[in-house]
């Protein structure tokens, strides 16, 4: 039978869900600017009766250009019955993410600190946690780099972030990455396109080597 988390487990696990609930939020927040309508019909009916005219001096070019004129009356109808459409078309995707978020939102607000599915965490070291309850890759650096700063804290000395140079060393990951694929997003020819895992694992795996499980340590 599982054992139970430890009161700073607990609190890691507790500044987790807050950071995925402020991400969804935010995300929440991006998608209203999207669903502002972008196919908004440039002439109306009202409009048809301001039209200046400029009459043919021939009949025959009259009677052209009063023929045509039941044309501009449908094309102006085909605008105002397709925008709408286009519209929906457009932010139905936005519609069912912004639904999705909701859900998310909503989950992770009734979601207590501790469910049925969490067990205590054997190994006692800081990439297992993470690996369980930590930050995913759909997560930005920025909010990982926060996260993990926040676990150190709570599972290690004070003083610990600082002398092991987190924000130092997710910046010169993030350069290496970035000059690896320079010569692909200059478009050099033959230059190779290199993937790489998120930063914050890079870090994760780098100060693993200086950090003791936490449970042989004292706050």
């Amino acid at each position: 039978m599982a054992g139970k988390l430890s009161k700073n487990e607990l609190e890691c696990i507790q500044s987790s869900r807050l950071a995925k609930l402020e991400h969804q939020k935010r995300k929440l927040e991006e998608y209203y600017p999207r669903l502002l309508p972008q196919y908004a019909p440039e002439m109306t009916f009202s409009d048809l009766y301001q039209l200046d005219i400029d009459w043919k001096p021939t009949i025959q070019g009259k009677l052209l250009q009063i023929a045509l004129i039941p044309l501009i009356w449908l094309f102006v109808l085909c605008v105002i019955v397709i925008s709408p459409l286009m519209y929906c078309l457009e932010i139905w995707p936005y519609l069912k993410q912004k639904h999705q978020c909701k859900q998310a939102i909503k989950t992770l607000s009734q979601e207590s600190t501790i469910n049925s599915s969490d067990e205590c965490n054997p190994e006692k070291t800081l990439d297992s946690l993470w690996n369980k309850y930590g930050l995913s890759t759909r997560h930005h650096d920025q909010e990982s780099l926060e996260l993990l700063k926040k676990w150190i804290e709570i599972l290690y000395p004070k003083g610990t972030v600082e002398l092991l140079a987190i924000d130092a060393r997710v910046e010169a990951i993030q350069k290496a990455q970035i000059e690896a694929n320079a010569g692909y997003y200059r478009g050099e020819p033959d230059a190779a396109h290199f993937y790489f895992v998120p930063p914050i694992d890079c870090v994760i795996t780098e100060i693993l080597e200086r950090l003791p499980p936490y449970n042989d340590v004292e706050n």
